[in-house]
């Protein structure tokens, strides 16, 4: 009752009216990418092969996270662009997660980040090694990503001439064996979720190593829950989120959950490059050049 006066005092003062908690929904309709994002977002296996029930650290943290205030989640996984133009058009509240860009905060809100990953570049074993001492050395290397997918450097540098053909993560994989890329910047935990739930093992040709970021880089990415700006609630949700998901890290809750999804699994050594390209020859005789920066 002391709600509903309240909102009829707002309208007869011409005030805009807030949403506050109280206002989002009891049960949320979610989306996320249905080429999954192990160990994030994914399907549970059942004898080797893919079941119709999403699992993942994800999934799980969300639960829990509205589970603290008595709500609950519907989840489906879309291609990804069709996620995120029916989230941003309010068919659904919000998507299971996604880097902070420019154009995407026009759309979405951004709760506080709820976990962050690690960035390395894979390369081929039969080409030249990468030799990255700079942003502009990108230029002279060819890079494959995957479709749909945002890349940046940093402060939202894009990476220049990225190919994103693929669409999917073993696809990408396949373009850099194939020589069709000479990098693939990669989400380290990503390769870990893939080899973990079996589904595709980006080393096992002996083909495929991986080097850390460049200093210039983004050495980690931080990932959020996306809440779509259509509903009048969505600042109420963010600010739930936000709450609630510092008051799973503060608790150890959070952390509980990524030890389940993602214990620690060795990757192929990190190898540093130990030669340049030729192309890098006049940078290599110039000191100066080196010590560029972008």
């Amino acid at each position: 009752m002391k709600r509903f006066r309240m909102l009829w005092l707002a309208l007869l003062a011409g005030l805009p009216i807030l949403a506050t908690a109280a206002d989002v929904p009891a049960r949320l309709q979610v989306c996320g990418d249905e080429d999954e994002w192990p160990p994030y977002t994914f399907y549970q296996r059942q004898n080797g092969e893919r079941s119709t029930v999403v699992t993942g650290y994800n999934i799980d943290l969300l639960n829990l996270l509205l589970g603290r205030s008595g709500r609950s989640a519907e989840y489906r996984l879309l291609p990804w662009k069709r996620c995120l133009s029916e989230a941003a058009g309010g068919h659904y509240d919000l998507v299971l997660d996604g880097v902070k860009v420019s154009e995407r905060e026009k759309l979405f809100r951004f709760p506080s980040s709820h976990y962050s990953t690690h960035v390395g570049y894979l390369y081929n074993r039969d080409r030249p090694v990468p030799s990255l001492p700079t942003a502009a050395h990108l230029r002279q290397y060819r890079a494959c990503g995957q479709f749909g997918y945002a890349y940046d450097l940093n402060d939202n540098q894009p990476l220049p001439a990225l190919n994103t053909e693929a669409k999917s993560y073993p696809a990408v994989i396949r373009m850099l064996e194939q020589g069709n890329c000479d990098l693939v910047p990669i989400n380290l935990e990503l390769v870990q979720g893939y080899r973990l739930i079996g589904l595709y093992d980006a080393f096992s040709s002996g083909r495929i190593a991986v080097m850390p970021a460049p200093s210039w880089a983004h050495s980690e990415v931080s990932f959020y829950f996306m809440v779509s700006r259509a509903p009048d609630y969505s600042d109420a949700l963010q600010t739930l989120l936000s709450k609630t998901i510092a008051e799973a890290a503060r608790d150890g809750s959070s952390a509980r959950l990524g030890l389940q999804y993602l214990p620690k699994i060795e990757l192929p050594k990190i190898e540093l490059p130990k030669s340049d390209s030729p192309k890098n020859d006049q940078a290599k005789s110039d000191p100066a050049k080196n010590r560029s920066k972008p």
